[in-house]
């Protein structure tokens, strides 16, 4: 009340009555911020005052003032820094940002502070600031939409990059010579997506073409790697009076290990060899913000190229989901929160991943213009496009205004500070109104009606092209559900012995070093196989015996996210009891079962390199024979062998076992093969019908005692 009075008492002072103050508690956002923020510039600008207030005799000019001034303590600072922007607010923000004027400004500083790096700085800090509050102005006030914001944010953001390119590159030159090679900044992330925020970093890493040195004998990689260093000081550290954008560089190959730039080739090399799917992901935004740009327009499409070279498969999109997972955010971080920004990205992206291989036309760095293409092609209808665009223009611009209050990288509801909230709500609003004192629990709501629609979305996706069902996605861990919830949904499975199951999943997901999502994936794939056994308790049992056994329970979830994994230990627990037992007792036959091939080259060698003397005989027989019949078990159940090769097989080995118990009786004893065996016909459990023939007399002292040496 206090500052209304001192307000009323200042503008009646030029003719101007109370009646302005009903109209910016009707158009401020937060009226105190505008009462405080006009103090200050009265008590700065006090020969200014008289203009001000006969300005605000015009509706539209008090309605601007009221919403710039009403909010952001930021814009408020950039007024105080150029007063003229308020004495020509109307005009001001009746022009859209124009590129070319902005880039003709730039161009005439560089040509104007050729040694003077500190007045060209502080001259690009000022356009850009001065660009800044015109492009944000004009979305407050409506006169221009989300869409254009984040296009003209990142249309100045790279002006400044390639500006200051071009003046580092030039003092380098004339320190170090003309490099042999071209070189680009390659935007990522909301910049090179052209929706950056009121208060992002930029994300970028460096591209030159190639190796070689500059005309003074410098190796380009050590010139551009003083260029990128030089562009990024300038740009984040405050040498201009603070600093002009944060820079990110971390998104490069190996990170914060890597080296900052690296040649055009060395980043296809590193992609095709080692990129991992989140980095493909990443890739998708990649876009030129400066520098060479036949360069980086040939980079981006051959990065295209590789990102889109196949489509994702259900695996990789379990490695995202479990990154993601881990960097959940708050319920109230509009960026991380379960139903936020970050969901409704990775929902488009995992879309454009999908179907980019054959659809080019959704190989774009936009999200909103990736949604329009994906109901273009059909892959999503008009109601989920609809659905998505409203819910991240909205989240994004509450983004957009919680961070420019102070400037600073917020993602979160103020929900503490109710005149944030107040402020916030009514930004967001469509038509001004008066303050009726329960926007922050609408703006709640509102919030949390947008997250359930986009869930809601989501779960749809999940079902259609991931086949997770929404009880399998709700159920496993990833909302800390009850065990009579896991049970019930077990016994859909056809598991009747729920608690032991129950125990199964349990100690394989508690042992397990994933979490988050790839564990739903994975326990899904397990338990969707087993639903197929005739005995689907017995092969779940089965399974956990092997992993125990074999050690790899840590590793259970992740080996599961591939079906191909699930579908070999699968095939596993058909076999008898008898073949894993032998399994659980002999465990490394496992892991060489991972590498099928050499293990089909290793088991002939196996009975070839039968040595055996007598003292030693029936344990080695023993050993040999149970790897040998588990192993060909293992790939006879998985079809890497057919039925006419397991029986030819099985019968080779038995005369191998035979021919070495011959040899350990000094070749006193002969055998004749019947039946089966002799057919080439023996199966996993025939009998061995067989006569044998002794060097003997029959019923001779030397016949008992040697016949009871073969028995």
């Amino acid at each position: 009340m206090e500052l209304e009075n001192w307000f009323v008492e200042t503008v009646s002072r030029y003719g101007s009555s109370r009646s302005l103050i009903d109209k910016i508690n009707f158009f401020a956002p937060i009226p105190r911020n505008f009462f405080e923020g006009f103090q200050s510039f009265v008590n700065k600008y006090p020969d200014k005052v008289g203009q001000i207030v006969e300005l605000m005799k015009n509706d539209r000019f008090l309605e601007f003032f009221s919403k710039v001034f009403g909010y952001s303590r930021y814009l408020i600072g950039i007024v105080m820094e150029n007063p003229s922007i308020l004495l020509n607010l109307e005009d001001f923000l009746g022009q859209s940002f124009d590129y070319d004027k902005v880039s003709e400004e730039f161009a005439n500083l560089y040509d104007s502070f050729y040694n003077d790096k500190s007045s060209f700085l502080k001259g690009v800090r000022e356009i850009r600031k001065r660009e800044f509050f015109r492009i944000v102005s004009r979305e407050i006030v409506r006169l221009s939409d989300f869409e254009e914001v984040g296009r003209d944010l990142s249309l100045l953001a790279d002006l400044v990059i390639e500006f200051i390119l071009r003046y580092n590159m030039r003092n380098l030159i004339s320190n170090y010579g003309e490099p042999s090679s071209g070189f680009c900044v390659i935007s990522l992330g909301k910049l090179g997506g052209m929706e950056l925020n009121y208060s992002s970093d930029i994300d970028v890493i460096f591209v030159y073409e190639k190796d070689g040195k500059t005309s003074k004998g410098i190796d380009n990689v050590e010139f551009f790697d003083k260029l990128a260093r030089d562009l990024i000081y300038d740009i984040s550290s405050g040498v201009s009076g603070e600093f002009i954008y944060r820079v990110d560089t971390r998104l490069r190959p190996d990170g914060e290990f890597g080296a900052l730039v690296r040649s055009e080739q060395s980043y296809y090399d590193y992609y095709i060899e080692r990129g991992q799917t989140w980095e493909l992901q990443m890739l998708i935004k990649a876009r030129c913000s400066g520098g060479d740009k036949k360069l980086g327009e040939r980079f981006v499409n051959k990065i295209k190229s590789i990102v889109y070279s196949t489509p994702l498969t259900d695996s990789e999109i379990a490695e995202i989901l479990g990154i993601k997972q881990k960097i959940k955010g708050s319920e109230y971080d509009l960026k991380k929160t379960t139903g936020g920004i970050r969901d409704i990205e990775f929902i488009v992206q995992v879309l454009q991943l999908i179907f980019g291989a054959k659809e080019e036309s959704l190989r774009v760095s936009n999200t909103l213009l990736a949604l329009k293409r994906l109901e273009e092609i059909k892959v999503i209808d008009k109601d989920i496009r609809r659905i998505l665009e409203y819910s991240y223009k909205n989240l994004r611009r509450l983004e957009n205004y919680i961070q420019l209050y102070s400037n600073l990288q917020d993602f979160s509801l103020p929900l503490k500070d109710k005149d944030k909230m107040i402020g916030l709500f009514r930004l967001l609003q469509v038509k001004s109104s008066y303050i009726s004192g329960d926007e922050d629990s609408v703006l709640i709501r509102f919030v949390n009606d947008i997250k359930r629609e986009v869930i809601k979305v989501k779960k749809y996706i999940f079902e259609r092209l991931l086949s997770i069902n929404v009880g399998e996605e709700y159920i496993f861990f990833l909302y800390n559900s009850e065990e009579e919830e896991v049970r019930e949904l077990l016994k859909s499975y056809g598991l009747n012995e729920t608690a032991r199951a129950f125990s199964f999943i349990e100690s394989m997901i508690s042992s397990s070093f994933r979490g988050g999502v790839e564990t739903s994936i994975g326990i899904r794939n397990l338990l969707r196989a087993v639903s197929q056994s005739p005995l689907p308790d017995s092969s779940l049992s089965k399974i956990y015996y092997i992993l125990e056994a074999t050690q790899n329970l840590p590793i259970s979830v992740q080996f599961f996210t591939d079906e191909r994994n699930v579908n070999f230990i699968f095939n596993v627990s058909l076999l008898k009891d008898f073949f894993i037992n032998i399994l659980r007792r002999r465990n490394w036959i496992w892991d060489g079962m991972m590498d099928t091939n050499a293990f089909m080259d290793y088991l002939p060698t196996l009975l070839d390199k039968l040595d055996f003397s007598e003292n030693n005989y029936y344990e080695r027989v023993k050993e040999v024979y149970e790897v040998f019949i588990t192993s060909l078990a293992f790939l006879r159940i998985n079809k890497f062998i057919d039925a006419s090769k397991t029986k030819e097989v099985l019968s080779y080995m038995y005369d191998k076992i035979f021919y070495e118990f011959s040899r350990v009786l000094d070749g006193k004893l002969c055998v004749f093969a019947l039946g089966r065996w002799a057919n080439r016909k023996l199966t996993f459990f025939s009998d061995v019908d067989l006569i044998y023939i002794l060097p003997f007399e029959t019923f001779s002292d030397e016949f008992f005692g040697f016949r009871d040496r073969v028995i």
